[in-house]
């Protein structure tokens, strides 16, 4: 799911290049993509976000809410589109171990 999440944040950062959040923003995007990808994808581990997290129920329902409507509830994500951001994901991993 993290990876997914990843994706969904690339995602958001490619159709809105211009957004910005306040401080502390960047925690609720990621929990938001974080629990989409999760509940799109679910896997075998269950949660309660909001103590995971320290956020309001409230406001990462909302914070999930945005989220979905700003990626046009476009949540599925193809074998070779995975494939491709899992590539990429590994390409960065290995610049951060080269420094």
């Amino acid at each position: 799911c993290v990876l997914l999440a990843f994706e969904y944040i690339h995602r958001f950062r490619t159709l809105h290049p211009n957004a910005r959040g306040h401080q502390g923003a960047e925690v609720r995007l990621f929990v938001s993509a974080f629990i989409l990808a999760h509940k799109y994808h679910p896997d075998r581990i269950f949660s309660f976000w909001s103590q995971i997290s320290g956020i309001p129920t409230k406001s990462l329902t909302l914070s999930e809410r945005v989220f979905l409507k700003a990626l046009d509830h476009k949540m599925d994500i193809t074998r070779p589109e995975f494939m491709k951001w899992t590539i990429q994901c590994q390409h960065w991993v290995s610049l951060l171990a080269k420094k």
